[in-house]
């Protein structure tokens, strides 16, 4: 499959948990969402003003992550993702998950997605129970400091 994106540079890049679909960001901000068989893009949002720098599914492939620089520099911005294909932003408590993220990841089942950032900031949010939800800074020794 190849597939050219009229955004530009692809920055980060995941795949749906099913295989079925892709997530591509790019150096404009723009985060495209693409059939993985046919190579169609199903849509694009303006996901952060300047590159997006990581990207990750959530919660079955109806969500999806990002991290990116420009004015939300930092922020971890969440989506929804339509069955039909649609991208919006997630609504609370899933749209800004974190300031100053520098890489996301998600657990194998999709309900959890952890953050890294400046500091040492570690951020586990739990989107199927957000009373689960943390911050955590770690010291250089790899201790947890409240």
């Amino acid at each position: 499959l190849t597939v050219v994106c009229p955004a530009g540079a692809v920055t980060a890049l995941a795949v749906s948990p099913d295989g079925a679909r892709l997530v591509s960001g790019h150096a404009d901000g723009t985060l495209a969402l693409w059939d993985r068989a046919s190579g169609r893009q199903l849509a694009s949002v303006a996901a952060h003003e300047g590159g997006v720098t990581h990207a990750a599914f959530a919660l079955g492939g109806s969500r999806v992550f990002t991290a990116g620089r420009g004015k939300n520099a930092g922020a971890a911005l969440g989506w929804s993702v339509s069955p039909g294909g649609d991208i919006a932003p997630a609504p609370e408590p899933h749209r800004v998950l974190g300031k100053s993220v520098r890489c996301i990841a998600t657990s194998p089942d999709g309900s959890v997605v952890y953050a890294g950032g400046d500091g040492g900031l570690l951020f586990t949010a739990h989107l199927t129970d957000p009373k689960r939800s943390l911050a955590k800074v770690c010291a250089k020794d790899g201790a947890a400091i409240d």
